[in-house]
């Protein structure tokens, strides 16, 4: 489930607290907060009393912590144990020391480019008892304790926000970074395009060009309508799109492609 959630702006201190119809989070500044009066959740409209919202923990944004991310556990009977050690051991400053798997993430440059492998090993380790999970100095207990960790560390990633999308916002396309020669990769309805940076320039694998040249084929007479840009941003990544003059015929030229840059190539 995507969740757009509101990001305070001021340097104050704010409470979240979580719907108790919904789960999920509202922000409120403790100060206008009157635990008295009646509350509406802004997703669901359930309306009770400010006391019912459950308060979780204080977000604060203060910079006492070592890592951004910090992991450890011990060997587990869980049938996840042997997936959770190997994804330790990709991740940034992994040891292992006295029966315990550590890995940790202190630059935001590291979250954002281990980001996927982090998330999956969270929620693999989560429900363990010999398990830590500190994000941001503070112990992870709920699945809003990682939302509030993406909304502030999308912030901090200034340009590369766009890589926390696909954990908690709503967004219109999905970009990650993967171990790949161009390690930006760009997703569409059919295809894919990868590049050196967020904002570099875009190129499709040569795998995909048969693909492509059958696609332009089919929609060769939608594509000389005034519609064209509504269907490449359909199946193309709409970053790439961005990047062609829509306005001439020969679109297909303005596809750059490389050799060797895709997942399977």
């Amino acid at each position: 489930m995507e969740i757009k959630i509101e990001i305070p702006t001021s340097n104050e201190k704010f409470y979240y607290y979580i719907c108790p119809s919904c789960k999920k989070p509202v922000w409120m500044n403790q100060e206008v907060h009157d635990m008295n009066k009646e509350s509406t959740c802004p997703f669901c409209k359930f309306v009770a009393p400010s006391k019912e919202f459950v308060l979780s923990d204080l977000i604060d944004h203060s910079n006492n912590f070592d890592s951004i991310i910090s992991i450890s556990f011990k060997k587990s009977p869980s049938k996840n144990f042997k997936q959770a050690a190997s994804l330790a051991k990709i991740l940034p400053h992994y040891s292992f020391e006295n029966n315990l798997i550590h890995c940790e993430a202190k630059t935001i440059e590291e979250v954002y480019k281990n980001l996927y492998y982090f998330f999956k090993l969270i929620h693999l380790i989560e429900k363990w008892n010999n398990a830590q999970i500190l994000l941001y100095g503070k112990k992870y207990k709920y699945n809003i304790d990682f939302i509030a960790f993406i909304n502030r560390a999308s912030i901090e990633a200034g340009k590369y926000e766009r890589l926390f999308h696909s954990y908690g916002y709503c967004c219109s396309e999905e970009v990650t970074y993967e171990k790949l020669p161009l390690p930006f990769v760009f997703y569409s309805k059919i295809f894919l395009a990868f590049a050196s940076d967020i904002d570099g320039e875009l190129f499709l694998c040569e795998c995909e060009r048969e693909a492509v040249n059958s696609f332009f084929t089919l929609y060769q007479e939608e594509l000389k309508t005034p519609n064209r840009s509504f269907i490449l941003n359909k199946y193309f990544p709409k970053n790439l799109v961005n990047q062609l003059n829509v306005s001439v015929s020969n679109l297909i030229n303005q596809i750059r492609f490389k050799e060797h840059i895709c997942f399977k190539c």
